[in-house]
């Protein structure tokens, strides 16, 4: 074992062309390595040229005062992306070393941590189209958005936008194959599966589109067993789950406990056990493998908290959330759930934080402007609060609004 080892290194360096680490460093920080041998500070780019078949550094990012270290920058060929720990680039121990596979390759990879300033809320471009209750994945570094209703149209739309946050700009997508409004969305293998929804404020659909961001395509996949709009869906080792929602389009048609999952390498579905409290138009988070069920409506706007475990197939009753709401944003970031805005008769700025080990919420600092049928996107330890409404009934509006909340 010794000797092969010692071989590829030989074989290495007789084979290796070498390549480039560039470091983009933000305001409101640095970035310097464990052994000290380089540092890149504020507002700084800076290259590293990668030859040595021992290359072995850790990397560190170090925010100023009042900030703090989000994520590293998830890019294309970038490193450590999404990761909130320190970046360790090695060459020295073959199995499984980022670096081995790039030397050869005589290109310029990248580094760049993300700063922010802690429970602060910033604008962002806002989105071309405004619009509530609409879908939304992130994928390799990029928030896309789908379809939804723009106050105004009157039915749902087939809009699909992508956000890139490196150039604060939006593009349009191909758009959804049929407009749809009430619709769940979730990102699995680079990949955005849309599950439900309505085209006609009639009747619920069951369908499933597939989208491929590197092609720009859509396709349909295996529909759900049962047709809903105003689910939510979260993704678990490799699984979709798809949860809850009203049997049409309407606040006082039935709500649903159902739960499926769908396996999107097998393009099939199995019912599992359903929610203890049946409603539509919850938000769902993902934290540790576990799903968590918050708010909703089931004639009633809820506050009810329940927590699905795929493992055992099992669902747990949680503390509820200080505000009874329905059309709210939810998202997760590490190990914590942030809810946002929603309504109950009134519109709500609402936003906490919910501690799932200490099954405990606290409220953060509010969006500034109260809205529901909104959506948060998590990228890079950060949250993007995207579209929805500043009001109901008559004469309310949709939203272009992109904003940006760090915990």
């Amino acid at each position: 074992m010794k000797f092969l080892r010692v071989l590829c290194i030989l074989l290495l360096a007789v084979l290796v062309y070498g390549c480039k680490l560039e470091i983009t460093v933000p305001q409101h920080g640095q970035v310097e390595t464990e052994s000290g041998a380089y540092a890149c500070t504020a507002s700084d780019t800076c290259v590293i040229e990668v030859v040595d078949a021992f290359f072995d550094e850790v990397f560190i990012a170090k925010p100023a005062p009042g900030f703090s270290f989000t994520a590293w920058r998830t890019k294309p060929k970038g490193f450590c992306g999404g990761k909130h720990t320190p970046c360790a680039l090695s060459t020295t121990l073959f199995p499984g070393t980022p670096l081995m596979q790039f030397l050869e390759s005589d290109s310029t990879f990248f580094l760049e941590p993300v700063f922010g300033q802690p429970r602060t809320w910033l604008t962002r471009a806002a989105m071309p189209t405004s619009r509530l209750s609409f879908g939304s994945c992130v994928v390799k570094g990029k928030i896309y958005v789908f379809g939804g209703q723009r106050v105004g149209a009157g039915l749902p739309i087939d809009s699909v936008e992508m956000y890139d946050p490196v150039t604060d700009s939006w593009l349009q997508k191909a758009s959804l194959p049929e407009p749809r409004m009430g619709l769940a969305a979730s990102a699995i293998n680079n990949k955005c599966y849309i599950f439900g929804g309505t085209t006609d404020f009639i009747s619920a659909s069951p369908s499933v589109l597939e989208y491929d961001p590197v092609d720009d395509t859509w396709r349909s996949r295996a529909a759900m067993p049962t047709a809903r709009v105003l689910l939510s869906s979260g993704v678990v080792d490799g699984k979709v789950y798809v949860v809850g929602g009203l049997s049409r389009p309407s606040l006082s048609a039935s709500a649903l406990d159902v739960v499926e999952e769908y396996d999107p390498l097998q393009n099939t579905w199995r019912t599992r056990s359903p929610m203890p409290t049946a409603r539509g138009a919850l938000g769902i988070a993902v934290v540790d493998d576990q799903v968590y069920a918050i708010a909703g409506i089931n004639f009633q706007s809820l506050t009810v908290v329940e927590r699905y475990d795929p493992a055992t197939n099992t669902w747990t009753r949680l503390s509820d959330i200080p505000q009874a709401r329905w059309g709210l944003g939810v998202s997760s970031v590490r190990d914590r759930i942030y809810t946002f805005g929603g309504t109950n008769g009134g519109i709500y700025d609402n936003a906490e934080e919910y501690d799932p080990a200490m099954d405990a919420w606290r409220n953060i600092p509010k969006i500034g402007e109260a809205r529901w049928g909104t959506v948060g996107a998590e990228l890079d330890g950060q949250i993007y609060l995207l579209g929805g409404s500043t009001g109901r009934g008559p004469g309310h509006n949709s939203l272009t609004d992109n904003m940006l909340y760090t915990p």
